[in-house]
């Protein structure tokens, strides 16, 4: 028979760039339960996953989403130390490198009336 036509593609195995955290800056305190988490876009992403613990290892996140925009709004946060790091992912499924993890300090424990 004849030859098909040609059809073209393209192999991608560049990893976008690491994002650049933004907010809650590392060490915020807060008694907001409900933190939006924020970092600049990298040019070729296409979405963005997130991972928020209470342990600086990531081992067990309480929060592991995947958005295609620069920020992600959790659910409801208990009072402690959270850990957060944000990583890109492009079109081909390429992935950056984790951002480092940064901290977020919930204290919605008022303080104690002055004697």
């Amino acid at each position: 028979s004849d030859w098909s036509s040609a059809w073209t593609f393209t192999v991608d195995t560049v990893a976008p760039g690491v994002p650049t955290l933004i907010s809650p800056v590392s060490g915020t305190e807060t008694n907001n339960t409900t933190p939006t988490f924020s970092w600049n876009t990298v040019p070729g992403a296409a979405t963005y996953r997130i991972q928020v613990d209470n342990n600086a290892n990531f081992g067990s996140p309480n929060v592991d989403a995947t958005t295609n925009s620069g920020s992600h709004t959790t659910g409801t946060l208990s009072e402690g130390t959270w850990s957060w790091r944000v990583k890109a992912i492009d079109a081909a499924g390429n992935e950056s490198a984790w951002t480092a993890g940064w901290t977020l300090v919930i204290d919605t424990t008022a303080p104690a009336m002055p004697g």
